[in-house]
């Protein structure tokens, strides 16, 4: 039996722990978006930390390669995974992969929240508080033009 194409989005739906699978997009997202003000990620093991003096000498000394740059990669790669999933879904005739394609648009629109916390945990970088706050402009961009063409009526 030859697998389509749907029944290859179905299998990632359902059962792929790859990195592209809708679970690990999704969930990403979520992460992100339950980011506090204050804390920073580390991307590696995907935890959160406070921002306090000994979290600070922890991930200096043990969590080598966390950076704001790494955090900033992480976001935008997951973002652009998301896009990308999204798109592909919506574009489906089946109603199915509609509402997984628009579930990934809520997941992307919530995850704003983090990153606007983001901001606020780096507002003395003013760098990368303008790198997300461009990254949060190209997602309204994105998403208004993705919600334009397959809004339901």
């Amino acid at each position: 039996m030859m697998i389509s194409i749907d029944d290859e989005k179905l299998k990632n739906f359902v059962m792929d722990g790859s990195e592209n699978s809708i679970q690990t997009i999704i969930s990403k997202l979520k992460f992100i978006s339950k980011i506090q003000e204050g804390e920073k990620i580390d991307v590696h093991r995907l935890l959160l930390y406070p921002n306090t003096s000994i979290n600070n000498v922890y991930r200096t000394i043990f969590s080598r390669g966390e950076s704001r740059e790494s955090a900033l990669n992480f976001i935008k790669i997951t973002i652009a995974d998301a896009l990308i999933t999204s798109s592909s879904y919506l574009k489906n005739d089946q109603q199915l992969y509609q509402d997984i394609g628009f579930m990934i648009l809520k997941s992307l629109e919530e995850s704003k929240i983090g990153i606007k916390n983001i901001i606020e945990t780096y507002k003395n970088d003013r760098m990368y508080t303008s790198k997300f706050e461009t990254l949060i402009s190209t997602l309204d961009t994105k998403l208004s033009y993705l919600k334009s063409i397959y809004c339901r009526t």
